[in-house]
């Protein structure tokens, strides 16, 4: 007995197991009841539908919306999308939306193209590239830490308390 689905998955995603064609017809004469084979499959499809949370799938799918809303309004194809595509749309979206949300749809995009079994986009190094300027220009890009010295970590274990918590934290430092 295959669930009901909660969830806006996209078709694909619950007929992505698929058997090679040649072993698709029953070997044997058919009848009412499902073959060992159809019964593995519903049960596997099943499975597909708690592959992710509910709030990631209700994200991704409003993040598809809004892509495709833009991919229709600019005459641009949804899926599967161009790199140019993709960095049209990450531009257009920089001056009103945070890079995590822009990332966020990033994400969405390529689960898309994922499930429907073409090519990421989202992975291509220009695109790659743009969003790391991105971050740069908009002030969040990683900052490389200088890393912790020997002399300063002596002097950090040493200012630690004599007491229980002192020396627990002590023995975690100095692993």
């Amino acid at each position: 007995m295959v669930p009901t689905i909660l969830y806006p998955i996209p078709c694909m995603l619950l007929w992505c197991i698929r058997l090679p064609r040649a072993y698709e017809e029953p070997l044997t004469e058919t009848t009412d009841l499902p073959t060992p084979v159809e019964d593995l499959l519903a049960r596997a499809r099943a499975y597909v539908t708690h592959s992710h949370a509910k709030n990631t799938l209700d994200a991704y799918a409003a993040d598809w919306k809004h892509f495709s809303a833009w991919c229709d309004a600019h005459r641009r194809r949804a899926l599967p999308a161009s790199p140019e595509t993709i960095l049209c749309y990450v531009v257009d979206l920089v001056d009103r939306f945070t890079v995590a949300t822009i990332d966020r749809r990033l994400s969405s995009i390529g689960y898309y193209h994922k499930q429907a079994h073409h090519g990421l986009p989202t992975k291509d190094p220009e695109v790659e590239r743009t969003m790391r300027g991105i971050r740069r220009a908009k002030g969040i890009a990683p900052n490389g830490k200088a890393p912790i010295l020997t002399p300063l970590l002596l002097r950090m274990v040493a200012a630690l308390p004599n007491d229980l918590s002192g020396l627990r934290d002590e023995e975690y430092k100095l692993r």
